[in-house]
């Protein structure tokens, strides 16, 4: 999984990495805090990166986006 912030900019909280602990997800989640813009581009562009970085022959790759709704 990765985790992307996305405000006024996007910000990787999590680089990829395989899901081991999922209690250390749920962490990384709550830590998030709005704040700024809502750059939803900036956001789904940096998690679609990471997702083409990591993806492998065959693989299936998903950005999930959750938002506040303000753009």
């Amino acid at each position: 999984y990765t985790l992307v912030a996305f405000s006024d900019q996007a910000r990787t909280i999590v680089p990829a990495t395989p899901v081991r602990d999922v209690e250390a997800i749920h962490r990384a989640v709550d830590g998030l805090l709005e704040g700024g813009g809502t750059n939803l581009y900036a956001g789904i562009e940096l998690g679609a990166s990471e997702v083409r970085r990591t993806l492998k022959e065959g693989g299936a790759g998903r950005v999930i986006v959750l938002s506040d709704g303000h753009a």
